[in-house]
């Protein structure tokens, strides 16, 4: 697809993508997706190899403002798994792929206190402990049975089982083509990580070595949920505008913590309730340690996929 080098944060959410991608599009060879998460392999593109190139190349604004690296990312594209792989093989030539992995329990967790006070979300109403039993009582339902809702939160538990969907990808791209990164080590050392994703994307990661890393969508707590639910509507029918101009982004930002940012930290999550998800994605977190290594080489895993890993989980 033209001259352009793709780069896909494909996944997953609550890992630190937000911030990977506001590094990255900062940088003087990259255009960023106009809006960061862009979700256009969530469907099947329109028929036709150029039609749908075109449809996708739109996503980055006017030829003019293209430079040589052309970046979206939407960490659902990961448990999309094979069907998603396809549709950006078959529409993106040679697409390299970023993958941002969180030990599941805590991205879960996050995912729950980003939803909070979201009347939209289907975590709505719920404490951390209901919305995990919901969901680990709907996994025992046959699909026919489960409420939307029900399918909702089952799909946000799954998204912690990372090897099938990248397993999945395997099917489809070389390892090669993908960099698997850690959100430990993005939050500990976002420098080292950066350079390591601007390498892999064939750009010059001297860039950042001052480079300011502010962290981006951080969980908050919220005064009221009405205006909270208002704002997230707003934020993602201006973000066009906003990424446009990364100073308005932060003034209103700015603008919004002072109005209805709460002072209060979000409440921890039971250390029991995490306990249970933890022994939950066990076997799933070995299977992801053995492809990390067999598949991409990787021995220096975070905590989370050592031999403790496989617990009991099912």
């Amino acid at each position: 697809m033209g001259p352009h080098q793709h780069v896909i944060i494909a996944g997953a959410n609550k890992c630190g993508t937000t911030s990977l991608f506001r590094y990255l599009a900062a940088h003087p060879d990259v255009t960023g997706s106009v809006v960061k998460e862009a979700g256009f392999f969530n469907v099947a593109p329109a028929p036709g190899e150029a039609k749908a190139e075109g449809e996708y190349l739109s996503l980055f604004g006017p030829e003019p403002d293209r430079r040589r690296v052309l970046l979206e990312g939407t960490p659902t594209y990961l448990d999309g798994g094979l069907a998603t792989a396809r549709r950006i093989a078959e529409t993106v030539n040679g697409a390299r792929l970023i993958f941002l992995l969180r030990e599941p329990a805590d991205r879960l967790a996050s995912y729950f206190r980003s939803k909070q006070g979201l009347k939209s979300a289907p975590s709505y109403g719920l404490t951390f402990e209901e919305f995990v039993t919901t969901g680990m009582e709907a996994e025992k339902l046959d699909p026919g049975q489960r409420s939307n809702r029900q399918e909702q939160l089952l799909h946000q538990w799954a998204k912690g089982r990372y090897a099938e969907n990248l397993e999945a990808y395997l099917e489809v791209f070389d390892a090669s083509d993908m960099l698997i990164l850690f959100y430990d080590e993005l939050r500990t050392d976002a420098r080292r990580v950066t350079q390591r994703a601007a390498e892999f994307s064939g750009i010059d990661p001297a860039f950042y070595r001052d480079f300011s890393f502010a962290v981006e969508n951080r969980s908050r707590a919220h005064r009221n949920d009405s205006f909270r639910t208002w704002a997230t509507h707003a934020n993602h029918k201006l973000e066009p505008y906003l990424n446009r101009f990364p100073a308005l982004r932060r003034a209103a930002r700015a603008a919004y913590n002072m109005a209805n940012a709460s002072a209060d930290r979000p409440l921890a999550p039971p250390a029991p309730v995490l306990a249970t998800l933890r022994a939950a994605h066990g076997s799933h977190n070995a299977r992801l340690a053995a492809l990390l290594e067999s598949r991409f080489g990787l021995s220096a895993l975070p905590e989370w996929l050592g031999p403790e890993s496989a617990g009991d989980g099912a």
